[in-house]
């Protein structure tokens, strides 16, 4: 967070950070040298403690802009996000942008790296406020991205220029872009890396190949048989050697 707040500064830009009101003064603490250069959004721990994840999304009412984008606080900006970013501002027509550049990256929406325009901002605040104000869906670790698979990409797959390097869904509106050849800098790493990077990405690329993978979305499943084939890794990676088999 301390070097994406010092990239920003160099261009001009303002970081805000959402917390609860129960960690506001440990985070004035931590950042005490940056607070002329960020804005601190809080909100009542009474509602949103433990559900600090989607904060990010109800943020976005604070802030007036003609485009927002979803990103990790522990991933660094960096010229190729940027580059995609602004490729989708300039050229494509549709109100969302979708990135997946890793090869575990088999969710609809990944939590961090998504993006949308001004005409559908408040749409996406609402069905944060709708779902995570019900007892039964506080947000735990992952709960986010169920809520985005669930609640916002079917409504959203033929309305976003999907941009990605090894795994889509059939009939998305598709940009390829190429693989990144370190894996810890691709789009969403963490700034510490993951652990034992190198052999991980090595393994999970010899099942896709040189090819991109592609699978159906079939919006209509069970929630929980949704969860594990969109939101695991294990059943892209099985079928990506049977449908590369089959395609020989």
């Amino acid at each position: 967070m301390l070097e994406n707040i010092r990239i920003a500064k160099a261009v001009g830009v303002k970081v805000m950070i959402s917390t609860t009101d129960i960690f506001e003064q440990s985070v004035k603490d931590y950042f005490s040298a940056e607070l002329n250069d960020i804005k601190i959004n809080i909100f009542p721990s009474k509602y949103f403690i433990g559900s600090e994840m989607i904060l990010r999304v109800l943020a976005l009412e604070t802030v007036q802009a003609d485009f927002y984008f979803m990103k990790d606080s522990d991933s660094i900006v960096t010229d190729r996000e940027l580059t995609l970013m602004s490729d989708w501002m300039l050229l494509s027509a549709e109100p969302y942008m979708i990135i997946r550049d890793n090869p575990i990256h088999v969710a609809p929406i990944m939590g961090g790296m998504f993006g949308l325009n001004i005409s559908v901002r408040d749409k996406l605040v609402q069905s944060c406020q709708d779902y995570f104000s019900k007892s039964n869906n506080k947000a735990s670790y992952g709960m986010d991205q169920q809520w985005l698979a669930d609640h916002i990409y079917p409504i959203i797959r033929q309305k976003a220029q999907v941009y990605s390097s090894y795994f889509y869904f059939r009939a998305e509106k598709l940009v390829r872009i190429n693989r990144v050849h370190h894996p810890d800098t691709f789009i969403g790493a963490q700034a510490e890396g993951n652990v034992n990077p190198h052999s991980m990405q090595g393994y999970f690329e010899k099942f896709y190949g040189d090819q991109l993978l592609s699978l159906p979305y079939f919006p209509r499943l069970p929630k929980l048989l949704s969860h594990l084939i969109y939101g695991r890794v294990r059943p892209s990676l099985y079928l990506a050697p049977l449908l590369k088999w089959v395609k020989r």
